[in-house]
């Protein structure tokens, strides 16, 4: 039986340092060929690594990039949003979709939020949800050492310095929590989504002889509300509401 263990550990081993090298061999490939400007070649490759099930705000940044070297601009921006949406925090994804934007036709105003909410969404946006619940965890940690400090100890300077630490700890763990489950939500429930095409007509229902309300066009980021048929239902940043076909806009997450 320990001979069969033994063996399933060595196989399972062997084949994750395998793939895990076989990700790195065609990140290196695809990198060369970005540099020599042949894009199509190293977004071949950057797939390849993505169907792998490979999930990280730098392959999506790369992929990104990639596309917007080919001039796909709806691509870019949707691979670039990805990419912010693991890492919030992601300085060069933030700034190549804020000049990939400034290319975008439409300027949609967005409508504005509460105070409060704006407030709240700019703390837990400000760590992606792994550094939150690390830092939850970290400051839990912290808690529980100064809660054996302060039951142990003898000296009353040492339990106020304890119970002082230990208050403020858990406080920070328990704010630390909250950020990493409302990043996870944000991520989990994230329904905004990406025009493709050049050039979309919206229409007030799900049909081509629908009234047309308003031409949309590629890069444009919506919120995918639900789907009938062949056809979305989408709202603009504006607060405008309607119908497209499906292949035409690409949920984000």
């Amino acid at each position: 039986m320990k001979k069969i263990l033994y063996i399933i550990l060595l196989v399972f081993t062997t084949f994750s340092a395998s793939a895990a090298e076989n990700i790195d061999t065609l990140l290196v490939r695809a990198e060369t060929y970005y540099t020599q400007k042949q894009y199509d070649s190293a977004l071949n490759l950057y797939m390849q690594v993505y169907d792998q099930n490979l999930r990280s705000a730098d392959l999506f940044y790369n992929i990104g990039n990639t596309h917007f070297k080919s001039d796909n601009l709806a691509q870019s921006i949707l691979w670039y949003e990805r990419a912010l949406l693991l890492d919030p925090k992601h300085h060069e994804a933030q700034n190549n979709l804020a000049f990939v934007n400034a290319r975008q036709i439409d300027k949609v105003e967005v409508l504005p939020s509460g105070i409060a909410t704006q407030f709240f969404q700019s703390i837990y946006r400000f760590f992606s949800y792994t550094t939150w619940a690390v830092l939850s965890l970290i400051f839990l940690i912290v808690f529980l050492a100064a809660l054996i400090l302060f039951l142990f100890t003898q000296s009353v300077g040492i339990k106020k310095f304890a119970f002082g630490v230990g208050i403020f700890s858990l406080i920070v763990a328990i704010l630390c929590f909250v950020c990493a489950n409302a990043h996870n939500n944000m991520v989990k429930n994230n329904n905004d989504a990406i025009i493709m095409e050049a050039t979309v007509t919206i229409k007030t229902e799900p049909a081509k002889t629908a009234t047309d309300l308003v031409t949309v066009h590629e890069g444009l980021k919506v919120e995918f509300l639900k789907t009938h048929g062949e056809w979305a239902n989408i709202r603009l940043l504006d607060g405008k509401e309607g119908w497209v076909k499906k292949d035409k806009v690409e949920k984000i997450k």
